[in-house]
């Protein structure tokens, strides 16, 4: 006896009685599993190759094809099968020029660190000089003044009080000190204004990348300001003399190693 499989099916759903035949049988007597189960055979002896040779089944299976091998494939196999014609030439360009700028800009502030570094060294010599030539001016203005009028009149003395004169005329006319310091504080606009770009960088920097040479990864931290550098700038620091930070000029009395988790 053959069943109506659609006819019970819709039935199982909408609560109604289902017809066996001539047969007319309550829906709570009919074993559903036995339906089921005959309708997954049907499933099973279904004709495929009657839609295998539509030509809708077709397109989709090849569509479905394509978009997996997409997903399989190499992305550089994928970068290199996109038509670079449709890229916008003007976002290339502005993308290469932002590049090369930016190279340019790293490689310009580390020269000007260099040239910073080297003009707060003379800065310093400059001041240690004139240091050491108010104490020997102080000596000579403690030394006339335990001079009499008639020492003044020996000859030898007199050679030696205008030999004085001359040696702080010649100390009051050197420039060496304000020139270093013009220098200096020139150098110190600069490293300023370039700074001003590396806090901009370093708001959307992901990478901890080292604020001084913008290349390599930070790795200490400095007491006690806080900054933040890496080993090898760090380094530069430490050998110019006096260890100061270089972003906030601050004395540095430690670093201690800065550790990523």
């Amino acid at each position: 006896m053959e069943l109506n499989y659609t006819g019970m099916m819709d039935n199982i759903y909408s609560n109604n009685n289902i017809y066996m035949g001539n047969n007319m049988t309550s829906h709570d007597n009919i074993n559903y599993e036995y339906i089921i189960d005959n309708l997954d055979n049907s499933a099973m002896t279904c004709d495929y190759d009657r839609f295998n040779n539509n030509e809708d089944v077709h397109e989709i299976r090849k569509i479905r094809n394509n978009i997996t091998n997409i997903f399989n494939c190499d992305p550089n196999e994928l970068n290199e099968s996109i038509n670079t014609s449709n890229i916008n030439a003007s976002e290339t360009e502005f993308m290469n020029e932002f590049s090369n700028y930016l190279d340019k800009f790293i490689k310009e502030y580390l020269k000007e660190q260099d040239n910073y570094l080297k003009c707060e060294k003379d800065l310093i010599n400059e001041k240690n000089e004139s240091k050491t030539v108010i104490k020997k001016l102080d000596i000579v203005i403690d030394f006339m003044k335990e001079l009499s009028d008639d020492d003044c009149d020996d000859g030898i003395n007199s050679t030696i009080i205008e030999n004085i004169k001359e040696y702080s005329k010649q100390k009051e006319n050197s420039d060496r000190l304000v020139i270093a310091k013009n220098e200096y504080y020139n150098s110190r606009l600069k490293i300023n204004k370039f700074l001003e770009t590396v806090k901009k960088i370093n708001s959307i920097n992901t990478t901890n990348t080292c604020p001084t040479c913008l290349s390599n990864v930070v790795s200490v931290y400095l007491n006690p300001c806080g900054h933040t550098m890496c080993g090898d700038c760090y380094e530069r620091i430490s050998n110019n003399g006096e260890r100061k930070c270089f972003l906030c000029r601050s004395r540095v009395l430690s670093k201690f190693p800065l550790y990523f988790s």
